[in-house]
């Protein structure tokens, strides 16, 4: 997965991608988190 990201955004080193992509996973845990957070309230 990592190499099709990598490509997508043309980055020449997959060090780089593995940083965007650990990045992304750990903003979107924060966003389920919030939503799951939301819909418990309700």
């Amino acid at each position: 997965m990592n190499r099709i990201i990598q490509e997508l955004f043309g980055h020449s080193s997959l060090k780089t991608t593995e940083v965007y992509t650990h990045v992304s996973i750990k903003s979107i845990e924060k966003i389920r988190i919030h939503i799951d957070d939301y819909f418990e309230k309700k």
